[in-house]
Protein backbone atom coordinates (compact mmCIF):
# COMPACT_ATOMS: atom_id res chain seq x y z
CA UNK A 1 0.00 0.00 0.00
CA UNK A 2 1.83 3.55 -0.89
CA UNK A 3 2.32 5.53 1.41
CA UNK A 4 0.82 8.89 1.14
CA UNK A 5 2.86 11.31 3.34
CA UNK A 6 4.59 14.16 2.29
CA UNK A 7 2.44 14.23 -1.09
CA UNK A 8 0.02 16.71 -2.50
CA UNK A 9 -2.83 15.31 -4.08
CA UNK A 10 -4.71 17.56 -6.83
CA UNK A 11 -8.16 17.15 -7.78
CA UNK A 12 -8.33 18.25 -11.35
CA UNK A 13 -10.90 19.71 -13.44
CA UNK A 14 -10.20 21.17 -16.85
CA UNK A 15 -6.74 21.73 -15.96
CA UNK A 16 -4.59 22.52 -19.53
CA UNK A 17 -2.61 19.80 -20.44
CA UNK A 18 -2.67 16.12 -20.19
CA UNK A 19 -5.88 15.01 -18.48
CA UNK A 20 -5.43 11.44 -18.46
CA UNK A 21 -3.50 8.92 -16.27
CA UNK A 22 -0.03 8.34 -18.27
CA UNK A 23 1.48 4.93 -17.92
CA UNK A 24 5.04 3.76 -18.73
CA UNK A 25 4.27 0.87 -21.54
CA UNK A 26 7.94 0.73 -21.63
CA UNK A 27 9.37 -1.57 -18.61
CA UNK A 28 12.84 -1.48 -19.49
CA UNK A 29 14.74 0.22 -16.93
CA UNK A 30 18.57 -1.11 -17.49
CA UNK A 31 21.69 1.59 -18.11
CA UNK A 32 20.64 1.36 -22.09
CA UNK A 33 17.37 2.12 -22.05
CA UNK A 34 15.52 2.24 -25.12
CA UNK A 35 13.52 5.60 -26.08
CA UNK A 36 10.42 6.63 -23.45
CA UNK A 37 7.51 5.37 -24.65
CA UNK A 38 3.95 6.49 -23.09
CA UNK A 39 0.55 5.88 -23.27
CA UNK A 40 -2.98 7.27 -21.89
CA UNK A 41 -5.55 5.37 -19.83
CA UNK A 42 -8.77 6.41 -18.52
CA UNK A 43 -8.85 9.99 -17.18
CA UNK A 44 -8.03 10.14 -13.73
CA UNK A 45 -9.17 12.93 -11.59
CA UNK A 46 -6.73 12.20 -8.36
CA UNK A 47 -3.18 13.38 -9.35
CA UNK A 48 0.12 12.75 -7.06
CA UNK A 49 2.98 15.70 -7.05
CA UNK A 50 5.35 14.89 -4.46
CA UNK A 51 7.44 17.16 -2.27
CA UNK A 52 10.77 17.55 -4.03
CA UNK A 53 12.95 15.75 -1.06
CA UNK A 54 10.56 12.67 -1.85
CA UNK A 55 11.64 12.47 -5.29
CA UNK A 56 15.23 13.69 -4.04
CA UNK A 57 15.50 10.97 -1.95
CA UNK A 58 14.10 8.11 -4.50
CA UNK A 59 16.61 9.46 -7.29
CA UNK A 60 19.61 9.00 -4.32
CA UNK A 61 18.62 5.46 -3.18
CA UNK A 62 18.44 4.49 -7.16
CA UNK A 63 22.01 5.90 -7.84
CA UNK A 64 23.44 4.22 -5.18
CA UNK A 65 21.30 0.78 -5.90
CA UNK A 66 23.30 1.16 -9.51
CA UNK A 67 26.17 1.71 -7.59
CA UNK A 68 26.45 5.52 -8.82
CA UNK A 69 27.57 8.57 -7.13
CA UNK A 70 25.43 11.47 -7.12
CA UNK A 71 26.76 14.49 -5.32
CA UNK A 72 24.05 17.27 -4.37
CA UNK A 73 25.03 19.62 -7.78
CA UNK A 74 24.41 16.40 -9.94
CA UNK A 75 20.88 15.82 -7.77
CA UNK A 76 19.91 19.21 -8.67
CA UNK A 77 20.49 18.87 -12.62
CA UNK A 78 18.23 15.53 -12.24
CA UNK A 79 15.39 17.06 -10.30
CA UNK A 80 15.39 19.60 -13.00
CA UNK A 81 14.98 17.09 -15.83
CA UNK A 82 12.83 15.18 -14.69
CA UNK A 83 10.80 17.95 -13.49
CA UNK A 84 10.54 19.36 -17.13
CA UNK A 85 9.82 15.49 -18.34
CA UNK A 86 7.56 14.99 -16.14
CA UNK A 87 5.53 18.58 -17.24
CA UNK A 88 6.24 17.83 -20.94
CA UNK A 89 4.52 13.94 -20.73
CA UNK A 90 2.61 14.05 -18.13
CA UNK A 91 1.34 17.73 -18.26
CA UNK A 92 2.23 17.49 -14.13
CA UNK A 93 5.10 18.69 -12.35
CA UNK A 94 6.83 15.59 -10.86
CA UNK A 95 7.29 18.21 -7.50
CA UNK A 96 5.72 20.92 -6.02
CA UNK A 97 8.33 23.36 -5.06
CA UNK A 98 9.75 26.20 -7.20
CA UNK A 99 12.82 25.36 -9.02
CA UNK A 100 15.25 28.55 -8.93
CA UNK A 101 18.27 29.76 -11.25
CA UNK A 102 21.04 29.79 -9.21
CA UNK A 103 24.75 30.28 -10.64
CA UNK A 104 25.60 26.90 -11.27
CA UNK A 105 22.35 26.08 -12.89
CA UNK A 106 18.41 25.05 -11.59
CA UNK A 107 18.49 24.38 -8.14
CA UNK A 108 15.57 23.79 -5.73
CA UNK A 109 16.00 25.14 -2.21
CA UNK A 110 14.34 23.00 0.04
CA UNK A 111 16.78 19.85 -1.47
CA UNK A 112 19.51 22.39 -0.88
CA UNK A 113 18.65 22.42 3.29
CA UNK A 114 18.49 18.96 3.20
CA UNK A 115 21.74 17.56 1.21
CA UNK A 116 23.98 20.55 1.26
CA UNK A 117 26.07 19.16 4.65
CA UNK A 118 27.18 16.50 2.57
CA UNK A 119 29.18 19.28 0.01
CA UNK A 120 31.04 17.41 -2.47
CA UNK A 121 30.66 14.05 -1.27
CA UNK A 122 28.70 11.45 -2.89
CA UNK A 123 25.38 11.20 -0.53
CA UNK A 124 24.27 8.02 0.80
CA UNK A 125 21.24 5.87 0.35
CA UNK A 126 18.50 7.49 2.84
CA UNK A 127 17.47 5.68 5.68
CA UNK A 128 13.55 7.72 4.51
CA UNK A 129 10.46 5.75 3.11
CA UNK A 130 10.37 5.84 -0.62
CA UNK A 131 6.71 7.43 -1.31
CA UNK A 132 6.77 7.40 -4.95
CA UNK A 133 4.48 5.36 -6.59
CA UNK A 134 5.62 2.40 -8.96
CA UNK A 135 4.94 3.76 -12.20
CA UNK A 136 6.91 7.01 -11.29
CA UNK A 137 9.52 5.07 -9.94
CA UNK A 138 9.83 3.22 -13.64
CA UNK A 139 9.22 6.61 -14.99
CA UNK A 140 12.24 8.16 -13.18
CA UNK A 141 14.65 5.57 -13.75
CA UNK A 142 13.99 6.12 -17.52
CA UNK A 143 14.34 10.14 -17.20
CA UNK A 144 18.19 9.08 -14.64
CA UNK A 145 19.61 6.72 -17.43
CA UNK A 146 18.70 9.49 -20.07
CA UNK A 147 21.50 11.14 -17.83
CA UNK A 148 23.26 8.78 -16.41
CA UNK A 149 26.57 8.96 -18.79
CA UNK A 150 26.72 13.40 -18.46
CA UNK A 151 29.09 14.54 -16.06
CA UNK A 152 28.32 16.67 -13.31
CA UNK A 153 30.01 19.72 -15.00
CA UNK A 154 28.34 18.74 -18.77
CA UNK A 155 24.87 18.79 -16.60
CA UNK A 156 25.53 22.11 -15.54
CA UNK A 157 26.60 23.77 -18.98
CA UNK A 158 23.67 21.72 -20.81
CA UNK A 159 21.14 23.42 -18.16
CA UNK A 160 22.96 27.01 -18.92
CA UNK A 161 22.22 26.53 -22.64
CA UNK A 162 18.80 25.51 -22.31
CA UNK A 163 15.88 28.43 -22.16
CA UNK A 164 14.70 27.96 -19.04
CA UNK A 165 17.74 29.22 -16.97
CA UNK A 166 18.96 31.31 -19.82
CA UNK A 167 15.49 33.35 -19.57
CA UNK A 168 15.21 33.66 -15.90
CA UNK A 169 16.71 36.75 -13.35
CA UNK A 170 19.72 35.80 -11.99
CA UNK A 171 18.70 33.54 -8.29
CA UNK A 172 14.61 33.98 -9.78
CA UNK A 173 12.26 31.45 -10.16
CA UNK A 174 12.48 29.38 -13.33
CA UNK A 175 8.39 29.52 -14.07
CA UNK A 176 6.91 25.33 -14.42
CA UNK A 177 5.33 27.45 -18.11
CA UNK A 178 8.50 28.29 -19.43
CA UNK A 179 10.34 24.81 -18.49
CA UNK A 180 7.58 22.80 -20.06
CA UNK A 181 7.45 24.98 -23.38
CA UNK A 182 10.73 24.09 -23.37
CA UNK A 183 10.80 20.29 -22.87
CA UNK A 184 7.49 19.75 -25.16
CA UNK A 185 9.41 21.71 -28.04
CA UNK A 186 12.25 19.80 -27.22
CA UNK A 187 11.44 15.89 -26.75
CA UNK A 188 8.92 16.11 -29.66
CA UNK A 189 11.12 17.99 -32.59
CA UNK A 190 14.49 16.96 -31.49
CA UNK A 191 14.97 13.05 -32.02
CA UNK A 192 18.62 13.91 -30.55
CA UNK A 193 17.04 15.57 -27.06
CA UNK A 194 18.37 13.13 -24.92
CA UNK A 195 21.75 11.90 -26.69
CA UNK A 196 23.49 15.50 -27.56
CA UNK A 197 26.10 15.86 -24.69
CA UNK A 198 28.12 19.48 -24.86
CA UNK A 199 31.80 18.72 -25.03
CA UNK A 200 33.16 20.70 -21.38
CA UNK A 201 36.23 19.88 -19.53
CA UNK A 202 35.72 22.20 -16.95
CA UNK A 203 33.17 25.32 -15.81
CA UNK A 204 34.45 29.01 -16.55
CA UNK A 205 36.38 29.90 -13.68
CA UNK A 206 33.04 33.22 -13.16
CA UNK A 207 31.10 30.56 -12.80
CA UNK A 208 32.52 30.05 -8.99
CA UNK A 209 32.11 33.74 -8.37
CA UNK A 210 31.69 33.46 -4.16
CA UNK A 211 29.56 36.87 -4.25
CA UNK A 212 26.86 35.40 -6.13
CA UNK A 213 24.58 32.51 -4.74
CA UNK A 214 27.07 31.76 -1.87
CA UNK A 215 25.47 28.40 -0.78
CA UNK A 216 27.36 26.71 -4.28
CA UNK A 217 30.24 28.74 -3.60
CA UNK A 218 32.28 25.28 -2.49
CA UNK A 219 31.48 23.81 -6.15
Amino acid sequence: MLNLQGCMILYRHGINGWHGKIEVRNQHVGRSSPPLALKTTERSDIVMVYKATNVADYVVKLANDLGDEITHLRLQKILYYIQGTFLALKGEPAFSEEILAWKLGPAVHSVFSVYTKYDKDPIPSPKATIIISDTDQLFIKEIYNRYHDYTTTQLVSKTHNEAPWKNSSESGVISNESIRSFFTDSIYNDNDFFSEKPVVTELPTELYDPAEDEEWSNY
